[in-house]
């Protein structure tokens, strides 16, 4: 898919055929526009967007179906949260890291707020 926007001209791939438009090369966040963070654990760089639907507010994981938040934490925060994310390299958006939950009866890694996991 073309990006027509000079600002915004490279597709980045989430998955097979879907993506979105971006810019590469950048140094830092502040390089970055729209909340979009800049990713460096990649070559090259490029402004990453934040994941849809994270922080929606939710009752269920249904509430969280189709978005790239896909699991609802009912217990503290009742949104959407990020699932499946690596703790080593942090694979979380700026903001999040990602927290072993699994004692707790969380299936799944979980992106959580900086500051709130006791990994």
């Amino acid at each position: 898919m073309p990006c027509p926007e000079a600002r915004y001209n490279t597709c980045h791939a989430v998955s097979g055929t879907s993506g979105y438009c971006t810019s590469q090369g950048c140094e830092g966040s502040a390089d970055c526009a729209d909340g979009y963070m800049c990713d460096l654990t990649v070559t090259p760089s490029y402004c990453r967007r934040p994941p849809i639907g994270a922080g929606k507010p939710c009752t269920s994981d249904a509430d969280c179906a189709g978005t790239e938040a896909t699991y609802c934490n009912i217990h503290l925060t009742q949104k959407c949260q990020v699932q499946g994310c690596t703790l080593s390299p942090n694979n979380c958006f700026t903001g999040t890291v990602c927290c072993d939950l699994t004692a707790y009866g969380v299936e799944q890694y979980q992106c959580v707020a900086e500051g709130s996991c006791a990994n």
